[in-house]
């Protein structure tokens, strides 16, 4: 309990209390307004749950589809969605280059792109999409999901940037999912 401050003091813990919620502020705000994975790290070798975490950024248009594109580099060969009420998931698949062998036989095909729409994402609102996949690669590595946005005023955002180490974050960066 704090007794006995000064009119000086109060001064001070009240703009020490102001700057420390501004910075927390612009901290966070940043980050709300990405699409991201979450949780941003999974183990490898093994099936895994994990959203694709959409802000509505717009004070006047609604969020009406997310696309995401699923990596190539590490092909990821079966997936499943989590039904949204009033969002309809599509997935669709690409050839392998070069089948993959697994305990279950040769997977000639990998997951291309899941995509999300009919639904609304108002001002002020988010949504997770969430998706379980079949084993993942072992890790350590990064996968990165390259989403594309799109509000019912036709603006669409790609969130397609990757980051480089060493240099700030993209005004877009593509999401991503560590694996360990």
């Amino acid at each position: 309990m704090v007794q006995n401050l000064s009119r000086p003091s109060m001064v001070f813990v009240r703009r020490l209390a102001l700057a420390v919620a501004m910075a927390s502020v612009s901290v966070v705000s940043p980050a709300l307004a990405h699409v991201i994975v979450a949780p941003t790290e999974v183990a490898g070798g093994h099936s895994a749950v994990f959203a694709f975490r959409c802000p509505n950024e717009r004070p006047n248009a609604a969020t009406v589809k997310l696309e995401v594109e699923f990596p190539q580099d590490h092909p990821i060969v079966a997936v499943r969605v989590l039904p949204i009420a009033g969002w309809t998931a599509k997935i669709t698949t690409r050839k392998l280059a070069t089948p993959v062998v697994t305990e279950h036989g040769v997977i000639s095909e990998a997951i291309a792109t899941v995509t999300w729409s009919g639904g609304h994402l108002g001002p002020d609102e988010f949504q997770d999409f969430t998706v379980m996949t079949g084993a993942l690669p072992h890790g350590p590595l990064t996968l990165t999901f390259k989403a594309v946005q799109t509000y019912d005023n036709g603006e669409v955002v790609r969130w397609i940037q990757e980051r480089k180490t060493g240099e700030a974050e993209p005004e877009r960066p593509t999401p991503v999912l560590h694996v360990q």
